[in-house]
């Protein structure tokens, strides 16, 4: 079936009213409370599932998942969020962040696999998630109704080939797209065609769909794959890449970007460069929007940046660390393992201080980690 076409008259609607509540932060729980966060993981007698981790970085609850999850994407103002199956995953779960309402399974429309992540506008009411259209080899952004059971109600292409993470602007209608530039077979997770590869970072209007910004980095870069983002102060992009090239080879890997201007790489020691072995698993900037970090879980590190200056600050070590995400205290950012473990991590000069871990030896968290608002 080919994509839908956007439904002009609800799209426009729902960009219209998410600019009137714009969010720069989560606010799903009051300043008093605990901080909570939540991460997808596999379990080594649970399965899969999604946990939901307090201030005490203590589990509070977990809920089961048909397979192995990704990325989540938490709906403003309210207490649900949406999971995204690993890519090429044809599901996505809709579930209460509270335990009040059972979790509800949302299938990948025919012809299509999600890519792992996805975003809501700012007034909760359109969930987008990155999608491949199987028969054009194409990325597109899923467009659903959130306030009417996820139903799909459009489509828009991203301008790219390969889309993973998206993120929105403080604009509320520029949608921010890293087109990790390689095909993916939707049977497997066997990338087609590398050497052919094409990544980009592109802007899209949501309320008209149209393509405002493409961003491609320089040809000695080409098989840098652009996979993960997060906006920071002043909406600058901060991307982290993979590399598909010969590993004698050691290109940058984190860049930062605004619309409308070229991409710039950020300065990092060769030795840390070396250590990640071509791959940041995610990145994330911390509350204040001037802190920003790439994991590496080849590596065993984080490496931190001041997004201001472009300072190197230095790495956290953790095996196997991937999840990344603020806190909601200043120039903190929080950390899990696929060996179960969350720390936290403040970047100070040359060095970074990091908290006792924390570890649930039955648990091993997935890529991501999101932080779901409070105080820490």
């Amino acid at each position: 079936m080919p994509a839908m076409a956007i439904d002009r008259r609800e799209l426009l609607i729902g960009a219209a009213a998410a600019l009137m509540t714009v969010r720069t932060a989560p606010s799903l729980a009051a300043a008093s409370e605990p901080a909570r966060f939540a991460s997808a993981f596999a379990g080594e007698a649970s399965g899969y599932g999604v946990g939901l981790i307090g201030g005490d970085l203590g589990i509070a609850r977990t809920i089961a998942m048909p397979a192995r999850c990704h990325d989540i994407a938490v709906r403003p103002g309210s207490r649900e969020a949406v999971v995204f199956a690993r890519r090429p995953g044809r599901f996505a779960v809709r579930f209460d962040l509270d335990g009040r309402a059972g979790p509800l399974e949302l299938g990948a429309e025919e012809n299509r696999h999600f890519f792992g992540h996805g975003v809501y506008t700012a007034d909760g009411r359109l969930m987008l998630s990155s999608e491949n259209d199987i028969a054009g080899g194409a990325g597109v952004i899923g467009i659903r109704d959130a306030t009417g059971g996820y139903r799909p109600i459009g489509s828009m292409p991203t301008g790219g080939t390969g889309p993973h993470d998206i993120a929105l602007l403080s604009d509320g209608r520029t949608l921010i797209v890293a087109n990790g530039g390689i095909e993916t077979d939707p049977n497997g997770r066997t990338d087609i065609a590398v050497s052919q590869m094409r990544s980009s970072l592109t802007a899209i209007d949501l309320a008209s769909g149209a393509l405002i910004d493409r961003q491609e980095l320089k040809p000695d870069w080409r098989l840098l794959s652009i996979r993960h983002l997060a906006v920071a102060a002043e909406d600058s992009v901060v991307f982290g890449c993979q590399w598909h090239g010969a590993m004698t080879e050691h290109p940058p890997l984190v860049g930062i970007t605004r619309v409308g201007a070229a991409p710039r790489m950020l300065d990092c020691p060769a030795m840390v460069t070396r250590r990640m072995r071509g791959y940041v698993g995610s990145v994330a900037v911390d509350s204040s929007g001037t802190l920003a970090s790439a994991s590496s879980p080849k590596g065993g590190l984080v490496a931190h940046w001041d997004i201001a200056s472009g300072r190197f600050l230095g790495t956290s070590e953790l095996a196997d660390v991937c999840g990344l995400t603020g806190t909601g205290r200043a120039r903190e950012i929080l950390l899990t393992s696929g060996a179960g473990v969350t720390r936290r991590t403040m970047p100070d000069g040359d060095a970074a201080t990091i908290s006792p871990p924390e570890a649930h030896a039955d648990l091993h968290f997935d890529n991501h980690i999101v932080w779901l608002g409070g105080a820490t």
